[in-house]
């Protein structure tokens, strides 16, 4: 247990604190469908950030509702709790050592009671509304009102009617039952009233994995109610219930009830067609750009100069594998270089991209190279990065990054939306970084290459790093700074002429 603390659940812990990203992220496809329920459970998280009384007076209120136990036993939904372990707590909370640090661990804690507040009341408030609306419009009887039916055939309710088949015997149309007021002939009306309570179990269930997914909480085929496997899953990735969920989350547009697919595909339309029309005003208004070619690295992304927004959470990174594993190409961020790629090597990439720290480094030690395609050397320099990015929030790794790149008030502000789960990055590509390091400052300082290339245009000069010019231009370049250096007169460059 020491050592899973040591290099999971402790670095996981850190790395997750410090930011509301359940609301973006894990909760993406029930936030943005259900805008005006996610901005009410945001403000119930919101009285919890200083009060670990608060969060136990939600929770109790939560399971003194009407439906909580419909919702949780019935439907299987999800509802953490604040002091469980890995089988009932949200995974990336789950170190009891980190919890009890001084300095850190109220942060942690603090953290912690938003995001599960957020998470567990969000879930139930979509859970409430759906199968109040499906009683509403007659899709399924209340409990109410099959306990009335189920009486007026003399069992005590409902559940006493099921016992009935789940104990593996369904009656059939004339045989002789048992019910409370005695034995009586299993009718028309009774089969009908089973079809009806089996059509909302279904829904129910349905509608409770769905919602599971949706937020973030896949299952753990063969794990599930393990804990040496879940301990075993949670140090190798860095958050397995969220990457299941993202597939499952797919599954669900093929689960057994229609009434809780169409559910599903609403929900999915609406959070898919949101992102896609706020990417389309941002592209077509000029105030950023949008990559569209699925197998970049910034497909979907918004971006403005040297920021980066990901509004769709770990799709993302799944989708352009999946492109990228099918086409067997890539792409270079920013540019329109397209290179091969092999196949196996883009899914082991998709994976390794969600290790956990620990199996994270020793693979990257092994291979010699990390995600990004980096050397990876056992150097001083690269234990303190990684060490750093083990031990700081995303959000601040992020926040820092960016005002780097772009300056406190420009940086800073940009990152914002990284506090509530959107992905954001400041970084420049490779042709941009060629221009800004190499190609301004030479040509700003010198003047024989200014008179050499009179014109200093970053559009065809990050144009030729995209296509056969781009040998030609460095080659070029090269032979002008040695001109220079050798007091000659560089020769003006023949592809702008």
């Amino acid at each position: 247990e020491a050592a899973i603390e040591v290099t999971g659940l402790i670095p996981r812990g850190v790395m997750t604190m410090e930011d509301a990203s359940a609301v973006l992220r894990q909760g993406l496809f029930l936030t943005v469908p259900h805008p005006r329920r996610a901005f009410q459970a945001f403000k119930t998280s919101m009285r919890t950030l200083f009060s670990e009384d608060n969060v136990q007076a939600v929770d109790t209120a939560r399971r003194g509702t009407a439906r909580f136990d419909e919702a949780t036993k019935e439907a299987r939904m999800f509802h953490s709790t604040l002091g469980g372990g890995l089988i009932d707590t949200e995974e990336v909370f789950v170190s009891r050592w980190l919890k009890r640090m001084p300095l850190v661990g109220p942060v942690y804690r603090a953290s912690n009671r938003i995001y599960t507040t957020y998470l567990n009341e969000l879930r139930h408030l979509v859970f409430d509304d759906t199968m109040r609306n499906w009683e509403r419009t007659g899709d399924i009887l209340t409990r109410g009102d099959m306990d009335k039916q189920a009486q007026g055939f003399g069992f005590e309710g409902i559940d006493d009617m099921k016992k009935l088949w789940q104990r593996g015997h369904a009656p059939k149309i004339g045989d002789t039952v048992k019910t409370t007021a005695g034995e009586t002939q299993w009718v028309q009306e009774m089969d009908d009233l089973a079809g009806v309570e089996a059509k909302r179990y279904r829904a129910m269930r349905h509608l409770g994995a769905f919602i599971n997914h949706a937020s973030g909480r896949g299952s753990l085929p063969f794990a599930e109610r393990n804990r040496l496997a879940q301990q075993v899953l949670s140090l190798v990735f860095f958050a397995p219930r969220f990457l299941t969920s993202q597939v499952q989350l797919i599954g669900d547009l093929a689960g057994t009830s229609n009434l809780a697919r169409g559910r599903v595909v609403q929900d999915l339309v609406k959070g898919v067609g949101i992102g896609v029309i706020l990417s389309t005003i941002a592209k077509e208004s000029g105030l950023a750009d949008v990559e569209t070619d699925p197998i970049s690295p910034d497909f979907g992304k918004i971006r403005v100069g040297k920021h980066r927004w990901n509004m769709w959470g770990g799709y993302q990174p799944m989708a352009r594998h999946i492109a990228q594993a099918l086409a067997g190409k890539g792409k270079q961020p920013g540019t329109d270089v397209v290179y091969d790629r092999e196949r196996d090597k883009v899914i082991l990439g998709y994976l390794r991209s969600k290790f956990n720290v620990a199996p994270g480094i020793a693979w990257d030690m092994k291979k010699g190279t990390d995600p990004l395609g980096r050397t990876v050397e056992a150097t001083p320099e690269y234990i303190q990065t990684r060490l750093y990015e083990s031990i700081t929030p995303l959000f601040r790794q992020d926040l820092l990054d960016a005002i780097r790149e772009e300056g406190v008030a420009v940086g800073g502000s940009r990152s914002l939306p990284g506090l509530f789960g959107v992905g954001s990055q400041s970084y420049m590509n490779e042709p941009e970084q060629f221009f800004e390091e190499v190609v301004k400052p030479g040509w700003s300082s010198n003047p024989r290459i200014k008179e050499a290339l009179p014109e200093l245009d970053p559009t065809k000069v990050l144009a030729d790093q995209n296509d056969a010019t781009r040998r030609e231009f460095l080659v070029w370049w090269n032979n002008a700074q040695s001109d220079v250096r050798k007091s000659r007169k560089p020769t003006r460059f023949p592809y702008w002429q």
